[in-house]
């Protein structure tokens, strides 16, 4: 029998792979509501124009980006 050099008797590897798994759909879905809300930054800008303007944008080029994807 051949030695892998991996102990499957050891109960931390899943564990660790659990952690990690978590962060990265954690960090996914954190950068994807930050971007998705990312438009709506323009409508704290001071001039009613920009903001309905910057924020049609916004909205546009998200959509845009995400029929692209």
């Amino acid at each position: 029998m051949l030695d892998s050099g991996i102990d499957s008797g050891s109960k931390t590897f899943p564990k660790q792979l659990d952690i990690a798994k978590t962060a990265v759909y954690g960090l996914s879905i954190l950068s994807a509501g930050m971007f998705l809300f990312l438009p709506f930054f323009n409508l704290l800008h001071p001039s009613p124009w920009q903001r309905s303007i910057g924020t049609i944008h916004g909205v546009g080029a998200l959509l845009a980006t995400v029929v692209a994807v």
